[in-house]
C-alpha cells in the first residue's frame, strides 16, 4: 500500500497530468476537433464551457497518471500498458456503441493511448 501511496514520483504524476490535460485540448481543438466533432454526431462547442465533463476529465487523467506512478514503482511497464490499452479499447468501443464514426472512435482511443505513453516517459525522466 505505502507504493501506492508514499512512493509514488508526485512530480511525474503532476506532470503527466497537466501534460496529458493540455494535450487534450490540443487534441480535440485545433489539431482533431473538427474530424472528430463531424464524426461525433456534428457535435457543435456549447454556449457555455462544459465544466462538468472538464472537471471529471481532470479527475481521469490524474487518477491514470497515479496509477502510471505506482506502476513505476514496482517495475510493472507491462501493467501500465495493458491498462492504457484497455482504458483505450473500452473508451473506443464505447464510442463506437453510441455511433460516433470509425474515426472519431479511433480518435477517443488513441488520445488515450497517446496519454498513457506521455506519462509513462515522464515517470522515466522526472
Amino acid at each position: 500500500m505505502d507504493q501506492i501511496l508514499l512512493d509514488v514520483n508526485r512530480a511525474a504524476v503532476i506532470a503527466g497530468t497537466i501534460v496529458s490535460y493540455g494535450l487534450g485540448f490540443l487534441w480535440f481543438g485545433p489539431v482533431f476537433g473538427k474530424t472528430w466533432a463531424a464524426g461525433s454526431h456534428g457535435i457543435t462547442p456549447p454556449d457555455r464551457p462544459p465544466l462538468v465533463a472538464a472537471a471529471l476529465q481532470l479527475i481521469g487523467t490524474f487518477l491514470m497518471a497515479w496509477v502510471i506512478g505506482a506502476t513505476a514503482t514496482i517495475n510493472a511497464l507491462v501493467t501500465a500498458i495493458l491498462l492504457i490499452l484497455a482504458i483505450a479499447a473500452l473508451l473506443t468501443a464505447g464510442s463506437l456503441f453510441s455511433r460516433t464514426s470509425a474515426t472519431a472512435a479511433l480518435l477517443d482511443g488513441g488520445f488515450i493511448v497517446v496519454m498513457g505513453l506521455v506519462m509513462i516517459v515522464l515517470q522515466g525522466v522526472l
